[in-house]
């Protein structure tokens, strides 16, 4: 859904970093108006633009500041997800306004780091008993759907839980933004809902 985009060039890491020499040869034959490398790599100057931006990353600040000073910009740079028309509606037809919905993440990419299925349904279910109002939206990947469900909802009313595990990232993020609270495992969906400005509880493993 990002606007005025014209192509995505998608390139798979390699061995000996041979990579970047295919990310070269993909964008060595145009020359480009601007450059933005968010990596500080070689390439940049190796191709033809009239000018480019090299962020290089400084340890002792926060990076959405670094990059707001980089570029000069007058407001922070927080970062935006971009939604289409159909996932806004989508979301805004199954959360209604009078309830409470708070997002649960439970999976996670390195499994030492995930906190027992059995903690998050011992938290939700604790959370549902506090307000009739309060609904519980599931995110994460089929797999993890597969993995994690069956015990996350374990003696839980099923008409409390949305299930978006499966769904893909700017429709689960269209949910996530409208929601109250995120609770989930250090993830790509707890960034997403940092950047939805969502209050956000990540908790770090092991």
């Amino acid at each position: 859904n990002f606007p005025n985009l014209n192509n995505i060039i998608i390139i798979n890491k390699q061995k000996f970093e041979l990579h970047w020499l295919k990310i070269w040869k993909k964008c060595f034959f145009f020359k480009w108006d601007i450059i933005i490398d968010f990596r500080s790599s070689l390439i940049s100057f190796f191709l033809l633009r009239k000018k480019s931006y090299i962020f290089k990353h400084l340890p002792d600040m926060h990076q959405i500041y670094q990059l707001t000073h980089f570029f000069n910009l007058k407001n922070t740079a927080y970062p935006i997800i971009f939604n289409s028309e159909i996932e806004e509606k989508i979301a805004d037809h199954k959360l209604l306004s009078g309830n409470k919905y708070i997002v649960v993440a439970p999976g996670g990419n390195w499994f030492p780091k995930i906190w027992p299925v059995e903690n998050f349904n011992k938290l939700m279910r604790e959370l549902l008993d506090l307000n009739n109002n309060i609904f519980i939206i599931l995110v994460g990947s089929e797999n993890e759907k597969i993995r994690f469900k069956k015990n996350l909802i374990k003696n839980i009313d099923e008409r409390k839980i949305i299930d978006l595990m499966g769904e893909n990232i700017t429709q689960t993020f269209s949910f996530i933004k409208r929601s109250n609270l995120f609770v989930g495992n250090d993830s790509g969906l707890m960034h997403l809902a940092a950047a939805s400005n969502i209050p956000t509880i990540g908790l770090f493993g092991p």
